[in-house]
């Protein structure tokens, strides 16, 4: 990190970077190349082993697998084994709210052919089902074949759950199924030997249980219309507007707001969620934020225009881990302030200076917050602390990094299925592996030397991204059209009516041949797809964002920046010395 670009302020970004389905995602330029880790995280894992190659498969969007031939190094399959259209439609109709998020698979090989039972289902309920896949290879990914519904759980009828299928083999031969966790019982059910189905006549047979008073419980608070409260004071502010909001992955969204009277009093209340959410008291730029996982009542008390920094919280262990960590943050922006501003160090000095002070404080969040507790809030909180613009765990750069974010997103798993916030944990885990292992292999292929067949000349400095459709889009490609290049942030402050700007521009031009090349440098790549849906140009988004290369490339110093590029795909000018945008447009076409 070069020193002259960290930044003398702190911030949180609970809300980037979101990222959706990150293990279809390419990083700019760079080839579909395989995901492989050395220390995998898994939840509900099984392995087999055919041919010289062992094969996992654990809870994940599809069944997730992972290949190996020594245990040490696992490539992990972008689609996993059912892709999302390859799902089959029974597990929808049997299974009410059921997605895509597969739980627990079993695997077994009998009598010359693989069997994959499967669990589909949704947290606190014993709606369930469990499904069967077959296959006369591991090693043939397109070859599961759907075998229909093994057994399946009602609420209003069953006192047991259809999720974690086990595979068992008597000592006559005789498969069996075994299943049950988390609710009133473990069942166990004959199969039949020709098809691993249930067996004719068959009927689940109880083989331990235990009385489901806690779990009826559970289900009854992730239901209904329950209500969250967070109240307080903050002093010194009247008449300021107090602000609500919700950070969502899309961004903060306004909830409620009050104008605060002479004793600073205020009280909010929002719908509780079935897994924890972020939410942040405002006044200007002063900001607490506040994590809720359930039910309860916080209550706040601080002083305007102090209260980011220091402000007293009851009736929350997540907000009070949460008040913790916002002042080791400031701590540590204070810090590197400090050795950034002495004169008596070299900039080398800084660096190893400031590389120093993150590593120690990178572990200590990691051993008291991260690993101590991954399931906390405040844990998913501390992955997203950033120095200036920067993340401090930044997964895209750091093996170690990717483990923290990992651990969390594993252990959401667990207590929070299906949530999109450990959706979003585990998407960006598997693009920092894929990021990081394109790094190393860049590195190694430097010290090889560059292939010369493998250089590519053109009078531009080629850009090379994914649309919001997927599709890699090179602005070289672009040659015998006039292109207006531009780098926009969707994100800021007048960007709609720059949008419609640009709109007019390409309505009056297009038919001639003018072409816009739109690189979006938004942090959140989910808002991002949003504000460009309806969009008749292309526009690409960096995954770098405001780090992004392309920026120094360019020499772009503000946002937005547009360039306008010839039919020769030659950089023509920029906007600062462009005096009339219509008429330099018609001179080049």
């Amino acid at each position: 990190m070069k020193i002259s670009k960290v930044l003398l302020g702190a911030a949180m970004m609970i809300t980037a970077p979101a990222v959706k389905g990150g293990c279809q995602m390419m990083a700019q330029n760079a080839p579909q190349e395989p995901i492989v880790v050395d220390t995998p995280f898994v939840h509900d894992p099984v392995m087999a082993y055919e041919n010289g190659k062992y094969y996992l498969y654990c809870t994940g969007h599809g069944i997730t697998q992972m290949t190996s031939t020594d245990r040490k190094h696992w490539t992990l399959s972008r689609e996993g084994v059912l892709s999302n259209e390859k799902i089959p439609a029974w597990t929808h109709d049997s299974v009410p709210g059921f997605t895509t998020h597969i739980w627990a698979p079993d695997v077994i090989r009998f009598k010359n052919k693989w069997y994959l039972a499967y669990s589909c289902s949704t947290f606190g309920k014993n709606t369930s089902a469990i499904g069967l896949l077959s296959n006369t290879s591991l090693s043939d990914k397109n070859g599961w074949k759907d075998e229909g519904c093994l057994v399946a759980s009602k609420g209003d009828r069953d006192n047991w759950n259809a999720i974690d299928p086990n595979f068992i083999v008597d000592e006559k031969g005789n498969p069996w199924l075994t299943w049950g966790s988390f609710w009133d019982g473990i069942q166990m059910i004959k199969l039949d030997k020709k098809t691993m189905r249930v067996k004719k006549g068959a009927k689940p047979q109880t083989i331990a249980r235990r009385h489901a008073v806690g779990v009826a419980v559970l289900a009854l608070s992730a239901c209904g219309n329950k209500k969250f409260e967070v109240n307080g004071n903050i002093k010194d502010a009247k008449d300021s507007t107090l602000y609500f909001e919700n950070l969502s992955l899309n961004g903060p969204v306004v909830l409620d707001s009050v104008k605060l009277g002479e004793d600073g009093a205020f009280d909010f209340k929002a719908d509780a969620t079935d897994a924890p959410e972020f939410y942040r008291l405002r006044i200007a730029g002063q900001i607490i934020n506040v994590a809720i996982d359930s039910t309860e009542t916080v209550k706040f008390n601080a002083s305007y225009p102090t209260m980011s920094a220091e402000y007293e919280v009851e009736g929350s262990e997540n907000c009070e881990k949460i008040r913790e960590l916002a002042q080791k943050q400031l701590q540590l922006q204070r810090t590197i302030n400090a050795l950034v501003a002495n004169p008596a160090l070299g900039v080398d000095s800084v660096e190893v200076a400031v590389a120093r002070v993150l590593a120690a404080y990178k572990e200590d969040v990691k051993l008291n917050y991260i690993y101590k507790q991954p399931m906390k809030a405040s844990s998913y909180f501390a992955l997203f602390q950033t120095i200036g613009n920067r993340l401090i765990f930044n997964p895209r750069e750091s093996k170690e990094d990717i483990k923290a974010f990992a651990a969390v997103a594993t252990s959401w798993d667990v207590y929070y299925p299906n949530s999109l916030r450990g959706e979003n944990l585990h998407n960006i885990a598997l693009e920092g592996m894929k990021n990081v292992r394109i790094i190393e292999n860049k590195i190694a292929q430097s010290r090889r030397g560059i292939d010369p067949s493998k250089v590519n000349t053109a009078n531009i400095i080629e850009i090379a991204l994914r649309d919001n459709r997927g599709n890699m889009r090179r602005l070289t490609d672009m040659k015998g059209s006039v292109v207006l290049l531009d780098f926009h942030v969707f994100g800021a402050e007048g960007s709609t009516q720059r949008i419609m700007q640009l709109r007019d521009i390409y309505n009056k031009y297009h038919s001639r041949g003018l072409e816009i090349f739109q690189v979006s440098l938004d942090p959140d790549e989910h808002f991002w797809k949003t504000q460009t849906a309806a969009l008749p140009w292309i526009c690409v988004h960096d995954d770098d964002a405001m780090n992004s290369n392309l920026l120094v490339q360019y020499n772009v110093q503000r946002l937005p920046t547009f360039f306008l590029v010839d039919r020769n795909n030659v950089l023509f000018k920029r906007d600062s010395q462009i005096k009339d945008l219509d008429k330099t447009i018609q001179s080049l076409l």
